[in-house]
């Protein structure tokens, strides 16, 4: 094969790449229960490898992740439609979220509350993860 005939084919897979990556992180921000069970099984994964481990600074890190997941989640209409998209429209508040008929302007709702819950308990955990090791082993050890 010639350079330029390489060259198309590497530029051809960079281009199927960004579309897989495209759809794949489309499909995360349109769903928001895919996110929810992003978070729980974050949640579940790090905290059976402090189980495993004994080590429950892992658990606490995960809240780290979680938080990120909620972001994403209460930011969904704005990854959705875009910032641009969202500043140019000077009702968008009334045209589409007060509108109960709008099935997007529903899951954006829904998005937006579960995030904020998702923030919330990341934030917990991520304050507190690595103390529920003292509450498995009631010795008070870890507590100064």
């Amino acid at each position: 094969m010639s350079v330029s005939t390489n060259l198309l084919m590497r530029h051809m897979n960079i281009i199927h790449l960004k579309r897989y990556v495209l759809l794949v992180s489309y499909w995360l921000v349109t769903s928001p229960y895919v996110l929810m069970m992003m978070a729980i099984a974050t949640g579940g994964l790090f905290f059976a490898i402090s189980i495993y481990f004994d080590q429950w600074h892992w658990f606490q890190r995960s809240g780290a992740l979680i938080i990120i997941v909620g972001a994403v989640s209460s930011a969904r209409r704005i990854l959705r439609k875009g910032l641009d998209c969202l500043l140019s429209s000077k009702s968008y508040l009334d045209d589409s979220l007060k509108n109960s008929s709008n099935e997007e302007a529903q899951q954006d709702i829904k998005a937006c509350y579960c995030g904020f819950w998702i923030l919330g308990v990341g934030t917990i955990i991520w304050a507190y993860g690595d103390l529920v090791g003292c509450l498995q082993t009631l010795s008070g050890s870890c507590l100064y």
